[in-house]
């Protein structure tokens, strides 16, 4: 992803911006912590796992985050979803500068 933008001097200055980050694949990597967490720790199958995703992605939730998300308030939203959910607890650290999340499940 190229933005474009113009220098007082008449001619554009063109910026690369950082394409390994978009926040689609970010947000499903988030997701797909937990889902691992879940799967691994509490055994919770993979038919359910699908049937709530397919939930999430028809929720006010899913539109309010993948049009307005405003960082640690969004995600931990998600986590409270998809915890309530499944049935767990989900601890999450949430690295703004980094957009580097880990997750754990309490008791």
């Amino acid at each position: 992803m190229i933005t474009t933008q113009k220098a007082s001097y008449g001619n554009l200055i063109y910026t690369v911006e950082k394409i390994w980050n978009p926040f689609c694949l970010i947000h499903s990597e988030w997701i797909w912590l937990l889902i691992n967490e879940v799967h691994k720790s509490k055994g919770i199958s993979y038919e359910k796992i699908k049937r709530v995703i397919k939930e999430y992605q028809q929720s006010e939730l899913y539109n309010e985050i993948v049009y307005h998300f405003n960082g640690n308030e969004h995600l931990q939203l998600l986590y409270k979803w998809f915890g309530e959910k499944w049935g767990v607890n989900p601890i999450v650290e949430f690295d703004e500068e980094e957009s580097k999340v880990t997750v754990s499940l309490g008791d």
